[in-house]
């Protein structure tokens, strides 16, 4: 190639004007050991850029998040929602002969008749046994509690308790210290996360806990044409029978996994973290001063009150956020930084790349395109008119 052509190459004039770093050195080069040199150096350069950009392509499309952890102070915070449910549902003293009928089966896996409840020293129509100190009907056989005391949960107002599974034991004869945190959760939605917020049928507000109880309640509809006293819906309620036997079974099924319930985590939650500290309560001074204002014998007191404060530990909260690893600003950023470190690349160079390709693409076109060859048989009228028919 003479000099003058090699002056005229486009691939010589594109290298030795490009801003890109590297390219005009080799069009400059003293010697071929310095051409050889910055050929090696630029191929170095641009491996090592594909190698971080696809690296960095990669963990953008992973999705990956990072958690973002604050301690807020407030000098007023929103005071949760306290649920207390005592360990037995239902008060023997309060129970006459034909709410034990009613109830037997639910209570003890056993279906009583007026008979035989009567036949045990009970009068019609009266309590059962309304001179007890001792109420609890529920019997563990029969799935009931085994337990005395309460049961106690700090929750967000506008999330429904799921006593079954949350809450704090409260033993009688004691005093509960219930301290309280508060923890705002800030989720994000899909493809960095899970979150998302439906719509609730029952539930102004969705949460996990509504969520839940909802699709118990539907799975006991569904399978036993009513719904539990303490789920949601508008289903007749079941029977203490149905309870014992269909309502329990499914319940059990959905515990076990076997009936699926699809709650994805909300967007944003609020959860109280709680810890409890016991002292033993009356006193002996505080029992003789309570048993004859309330009417009650100072053992009864010890062996059946439970007192209970709930508090929060400080006037803050922890809010915990989960934020994207790496969001398109970042990746136009970090791409950018590396197109500067290694090939010394903007979005202009980028530019004149694509201009000098196009141009080259549109030379290699048109040298390549076949002649314009005009048919021996057109009639001579033809070509005045502008006809011309290729082969």
């Amino acid at each position: 190639m003479s000099p003058e052509e090699e002056k005229e190459s486009p691939e010589r004039e594109f290298a030795g004007n490009t801003p890109l770093h590297g390219l005009n050195r080799i069009v400059i080069a003293p010697s071929g050991y310095f051409r050889v040199l910055w050929v090696l150096a630029i191929l170095s350069s641009y491996s090592g850029f594909a190698y971080m950009f696809s690296t960095m392509i990669i963990d953008y499309f992973s999705y990956n998040t990072i958690t973002d952890t604050k301690l807020e102070f407030d000098d007023e915070v929103i005071f949760p929602a306290v649920t207390v449910c005592n360990m037995n549902k239902f008060d023997e003293g309060k129970l006459k002969v034909i709410d034990f009928v009613y109830l037997s089966m639910f209570l003890f896996a056993v279906q009583l008749d007026a008979d035989t409840i009567i036949a045990g020293g009970a009068i019609p129509d009266e309590t059962v046994n309304s001179t007890t100190e001792d109420e609890y009907t529920e019997t563990y056989t029969a799935s009931g509690n085994a337990e005395v005391g309460l049961k106690l949960l700090v929750h967000d107002p506008r999330e429904p308790p799921m006593m079954d599974t949350q809450g704090i034991a409260l033993a009688p004869g004691n005093h509960a210290f219930v301290s309280v945190k508060r923890i705002l959760y800030e989720n994000h939605v899909p493809p960095w996360g899970v979150c998302e917020d439906r719509q609730l049928e029952y539930y102004d507000t969705y949460t996990l806990n509504g969520c839940y109880l909802e699709c118990r309640s539907k799975h006991v509809v569904r399978n036993c044409s009513c719904r539990p006293y303490n789920l949601p819906g508008t289903a007749p309620t079941c029977d203490p029978s149905t309870m014992f036997t269909c309502v329990n079974d499914v319940l059990d099924q959905v515990i076990r996994g076997e009936l699926k319930c699809d709650c994805p985590v909300p967007c944003k939650m609020t959860s109280y973290s709680t810890s409890v500290l016991y002292a033993g309560w009356p006193n002996r001074h505080t029992r003789t001063y309570l048993a004859p204002y309330w009417g009650m014998d100072s053992n009864y007191i010890t062996t059946n009150g439970v007192v209970f404060s709930v508090f929060y530990e400080k006037l803050n909260y922890q809010k915990i956020t989960e934020l994207k690893a790496m969001d398109g600003g970042q990746l136009a950023s970090n791409i950018g930084g590396m197109m500067g470190l290694f090939i010394g690349a903007s979005l202009l160079t980028l530019l004149e790349v694509w201009e000098y390709l196009w141009q080259r693409l549109k030379g290699f076109l048109s040298k390549h395109r076949r002649p314009t060859v005009i048919d021996v048989k057109t009639q001579p009228h033809d070509i005045e008119r502008g006809i011309v028919f290729h082969k």
